[in-house]
């Protein structure tokens, strides 16, 4: 099951891997419609492993995905999970149009209320357009009326526009592009920390670049294979995973561990079912078994769990 973390102060349980809703698989990889059934399916296996925080958005798949999301989680208990979706701000004209899509979006996810609610995609244009059309208001009125537990933002850009954003409103949470390439390319460290300095809690989107930052390319690979001399980045794994515990299993409490205990959860786009965990098996995931054979797909499989062995992964899955 997947590890949680309490909400800042809260007993709220918040599961350390969320599931984004943006690249949901589709019919025709050219058009917008999803293919419900795997969609339904990737659902279905992350809630039974203890995912519980699904974030979808107005403009995700031309609008279809709340409408999917609404469905494929409306069989479970409404406690039982963390919705999260986001306000449109480019396309509010008017302090009524706020309301507008709140209340469009409410019954597009057949619910009550959303735990987590962001002003989606903020830059110092867009916080013109909240400032001049009282967004932050409006959204707090409703937090106060219940249909909103948390109130944040989402947020692409330079560390001076985050700066003003992150101070211009009393926001709950911050969500920002946060993995090992970006601490430094986009200068997420320097994001962080003034989320950090704020005590905002931050979810973290883009962990590992859409997969690009799963592994070295194969060029890489074989280089370090045959013994190359240049000089090749390998992102330290991590402890076993049955070696990795909170404190707070011990000590009852979180004991405030840095630079990393605001960082509630992290989600990564869910593609393809394979995108929440490592296949195996040419059985699982996307087309590539009919694109190039199911023996050929199966093949390249073991040929990539071997490299994954030979740099330390674990032999027990």
């Amino acid at each position: 099951m997947i590890a949680k973390r309490n909400y800042k102060n809260t007993d709220e349980q918040i599961s350390l891997l969320g599931f984004g809703c943006m690249r949901l698989p589709k019919i025709d990889p050219e058009k917008s419609d999803i293919d419900k059934t795997k969609a339904q399916e990737m659902i279905d296996y992350a809630y039974a492993h203890g995912v519980n925080y699904y974030d979808t958005a107005y403009p995700y798949h031309e609008g279809k995905s709340e409408l999917f999301v609404g469905e494929a989680l409306k069989k479970y208990p409404r406690e039982s999970f963390h919705l999260a979706s986001k306000m449109p701000v480019w396309l509010v004209e008017k302090p009524e149009d706020t309301l507008k899509y709140f209340e469009e979006q409410l019954k597009k996810c057949q619910v009550e209320y959303f735990d987590f609610y962001l002003c989606h995609a903020l830059n110092l244009d867009r916080l013109e357009i909240i400032q001049k059309n009282h967004i932050f208001e409006t959204l707090q009125k409703e937090k106060e009326a219940g249909r909103i537990k948390h109130l944040g933002f989402s947020f692409h850009g330079s560390v001076e526009a985050l700066d003003k954003i992150a101070h211009a409103y009393p926001w709950d949470f911050a969500q920002i592009q946060l993995n090992y390439y970006d601490w430094d390319m986009q200068n997420a460290q320097q994001e962080y920390k003034i989320l950090e300095d704020l005590g905002m809690p931050v979810v973290i989107m883009e962990p590992v670049r859409g997969g690009a930052l799963n592994t070295l390319c194969p060029e890489a690979l074989e280089m370090l294979k045959k013994g190359s001399r240049q000089r090749i980045l390998i992102v330290e794994k991590g402890r076993a995973v049955e070696d990795r515990h909170c404190p707070k299993d011990k000590t009852g409490r979180c004991i405030g561990c840095k630079p990393y205990c605001h960082i509630t959860t992290g989600f990564s786009g869910a593609g393809a079912f394979s995108d929440g965990k490592l296949s195996l098996s040419s059985d699982v995931g996307g087309d590539l078994p009919n694109l190039i054979t199911p023996e050929k797909a199966q093949e390249t499989i073991r040929y990539t769990d071997k490299i994954y062995l030979e740099f330390g992964a674990d032999p027990h899955v």
